[in-house]
């Protein structure tokens, strides 16, 4: 990552938040067994990962010349989440200030304020393209960070007890920087409206058989009465439908050239060879490629190529 992108400031930001992540969940373990230097770990980094979150959306749209606020803001950031964490320490000594409720608290205001900042940048840039990157890392974090606050955060808070454990829910966190990571590499950041769209897609189409699955499981399986199995058995079927349906999409674009060839059936004809195309590197090769695929499918006497808008 760091040789393709060796100047890029918000491609070393997501590196240390993806290492920051896989820290924190390991340090987690032992937070649990109230080990003091765990549990510090833990706190510490748990409480700075949404200011980095944070610092890389401001180089990365600093490195586009489009920021829509203060460097100082991220900053003041870093120093309210310290100061939430010499509060997290006192806690030890002082019986009266849950750590928990520090940590919580400390966090969903985290959340409020990055979705905030990301809601006055969509409309910052209303008329601009840079809108739907915008809209879509508002829709990656608030996604990442909804099982967390919904099933954990916000539910101790209120009433004092979790639906989900904590081990379960913060895994989400790591789809986050993931993505980002794979979209920075391979240079592929423009198509995050396109991909949000999919998912969307996706998603709505899931959740009526995950519905449905879990409804029967509650009323056949006298056994099945806590919300937070039924909760779990809901979420589990419905990531499994939503990673079924991206399979299927990715083996209907990989088949789908070399299966089911037909003579003058043009629509299905030209989306085979659009696919090949995108897999063929260089220029030379193209040639020679979408000849073969029209001869497979379209009829025709002769074939040329031309080069329109090419170097003189």
């Amino acid at each position: 990552m760091l040789r393709l992108r060796p100047n890029d400031k918000s491609a070393t930001v997501l590196i240390c938040f993806l290492l920051l992540i896989g820290i924190c969940y390991i340090s987690a373990s032992l937070s649990a067994k109230y080990a003091p230097f765990g549990r510090q770990m833990f706190n510490g980094i748990f409480l700075i990962l949404p200011a980095v979150f944070l610092h890389f959306v401001y180089h990365y749209f600093e490195k586009e010349k489009k920021v829509w606020f203060a460097k100082k803001i991220v900053f003041s950031l870093y120093g309210f989440n310290f100061l939430m964490f010499v509060v997290s320490l006192e806690s030890l000594s002082f019986r009266s200030i849950s750590e928990a409720e520090v940590l919580l608290t400390t966090f969903f205001i985290n959340m409020v304020i990055i979705l905030a900042l990301l809601g006055k940048g969509f409309v910052y840039f209303k008329k601009d393209e840079q809108r739907h990157t915008v809209k879509g890392v508002f829709f990656a974090i608030g996604l990442s960070a909804a099982p967390f606050v919904l099933f954990y955060d916000l539910p101790v808070l209120i009433i004092g007890k979790w639906v989900l454990p904590a081990e379960l829910t913060v895994t989400s966190f790591f789809v986050l920087p993931s993505v980002f990571l794979y979209l920075i590499c391979t240079d592929r950041l423009f198509r995050l409206q396109f991909s949000i769209n999919h998912f969307v897609y996706y998603a709505l189409l899931s959740l009526f058989p995950a519905f449905l699955v879990t409804l029967l499981y509650a009323k056949f399986v006298h056994e099945a009465r806590r919300f937070a199995e039924l909760t779990l058995l809901f979420l589990l079927i419905y990531v499994i439908n939503i990673l079924v349906l991206y399979s299927k999409g990715y083996f209907d674009r990989t088949l789908r050239t070399k299966l089911y060839v037909q003579k003058n059936f043009y629509q299905e004809s030209i989306y085979r060879i659009g696919e090949a195309l995108k897999k063929t590197k260089k220029y030379a090769r193209s040639h020679p490629m979408l000849g073969k695929r029209s001869e497979g499918s379209i009829r025709y006497r002769e074939s040329g190529f031309c080069t329109i808008g090419g170097p003189k």
